[in-house]
């Protein structure tokens, strides 16, 4: 059995909280640096190897792959969650799935749309902005 603030929980317990906390929390964590970097930021060279590798995997590497993610990152922040706040009931930990359910399904069209908008509307913009500006240095430098 494990003590803490809220009751007694069985190990099978503890490792349900821990699993489902830590899912949502990498998920987070993850889902967001990928769609910010790689959709607002621009692609560097190893994201960029990433994605073409995992376009290159099967409907089933697909599925191992995310399963593997998923149980290595929630293993490791639910533990560190529940060591360090010790304050994860039932409750908690159903927000926390609801909201990694939220999350899985909503960063993936996310970078759907981030994508062709930096590309087809924030890149031209900036390059019409830089070409005013440059228009305008020159006219004053020759003034």
């Amino acid at each position: 059995m494990y003590r803490s603030s809220y009751g007694d929980y069985s190990v099978g317990g503890l490792f349900l909280r821990v699993f489902l906390v830590g899912a949502a929390l990498s998920t987070i964590v993850w889902g967001t640096y990928f769609v910010l970097f790689t959709s607002i930021s621009g692609d560097t060279v190893w994201i960029q190897d990433i994605k073409e590798r995992i376009l290159q995997m099967s409907v089933y590497a697909h599925l191992g792959f995310i399963l593997l993610y998923i149980l290595v990152t929630s293993v490791i922040t639910g533990i560190t969650a529940v060591l360090f706040l010790d304050v994860i009931d039932a409750v908690t930990c159903l927000l926390w799935f609801l909201l990694f359910i939220v999350v899985e399904t909503v960063m993936y069209p996310l970078r759907l749309v981030f994508g062709p908008v930096r590309r087809y509307i924030l890149e031209p913009l900036v390059d019409k902005i830089e070409e005013f500006v440059d228009k305008r240095y020159e006219q004053k430098s020759q003034n």
